[in-house]
């Protein structure tokens, strides 16, 4: 396992060993908590960000289709 220095402002410690504390954790661990939480988070944004892209995409391609049957069907009604 590796290991890192942070520095945390007095009050964000106090933060954390309170919620440690609530949590019945160390510090350590609780920070580690937030490490994953905080990679999750972004991985679920991430996703969610290519989703959207892949569903522009995949719109304007079923735009397109849909214009040309729209053309198909009016030439079969003339």
């Amino acid at each position: 396992m590796s290991v890192i220095t942070i520095r945390l402002s007095e009050d964000m410690m106090v933060t954390v060993k309170t919620k440690a504390n609530e949590l019945g954790v160390s510090t350590g661990e609780y920070i580690r908590r937030a490490v994953v939480h905080m990679n999750n988070t972004l991985e679920e944004d991430a996703k969610k960000a290519r989703m959207i892209r892949a569903s522009y995409l995949t719109r304007e391609e079923s735009m397109k289709i849909n214009a040309e049957f729209d053309a198909i069907v009016h030439e079969i009604r003339e």
